[in-house]
């Protein structure tokens, strides 16, 4: 019996694009006390700040956002999840007051908190049911895999050009990973709501 196949373009799909935005989020989260304490001459206290901030904003709409997943569909969530990441990553960039950094860690705290639960669904939906347990160890393996290279591949670019260069970077990155996400997945899932629509006004 032909084993079914976990590699579908869907899954492949979220999967890459879960990856760039693993890669984006855990350079910043290396760079970040760095940047506190070197660029805007913070200290311990402030890092604590940073990080409370980054998490607090990450679980603080994810009970809505679950709702709004399960009623309105997966691209009603993760476009307006991204885009809010990508403008806290830009707006990290040009951060020049501890209010503008703060407010561009809450931006990429809540975007992220966001695209990380409703991935790791749409991931585990792609995959057949009898693969689902591979399809979870799979995800989690981008999300270290993310952690790993983006620090030190980042790092790496930070140490050699500004922080603003890596911030702008990593936007860019972000919008890559829309791209991948509409041509891999994001149209497939919009036709499967419009199918879903007419079948309903039938």
């Amino acid at each position: 019996m032909t084993k079914p196949k976990l590699w579908t373009k869907n899954f492949i799909g979220i999967s890459l694009t879960s990856f760039f935005i693993f890669l984006i989020f855990y350079m910043l989260t290396v760079i970040l006390p760095i940047y506190v304490t070197d660029e805007m001459h913070g200290n311990g206290t402030d890092i604590g700040i940073v990080a409370t901030v980054f998490v607090v904003s990450g679980i603080l709409f994810r009970p809505f956002t679950g709702k709004w997943f399960d009623k309105y569909g997966e691209n009603i969530v993760i476009y307006p999840s991204i885009l809010i990441f990508a403008v806290g990553v830009l707006a990290l960039s040009q951060a020049s007051s501890s209010f503008m950094f703060l407010l561009a860690g809450g931006f990429i705290g809540l975007g992220f908190g966001t695209i990380s639960s409703c991935f790791q669904s749409i991931a585990i939906k792609s995959s057949p049911v009898n693969r689902r347990g591979t399809a979870t160890a799979t995800y989690f393996v981008l999300f270290d895999s993310g952690f790993a290279i983006g620090s030190f591949l980042l790092g790496i670019i930070a140490a050699n050009t500004s922080y603003a260069n890596v911030y702008s970077l990593g936007f860019f990155i972000i919008l890559l990973s829309v791209v991948i996400y509409y041509l891999l997945h994001g149209r497939k899932a919009s036709q499967m709501i419009s199918s879903s629509d007419e079948k309903l006004s039938i």
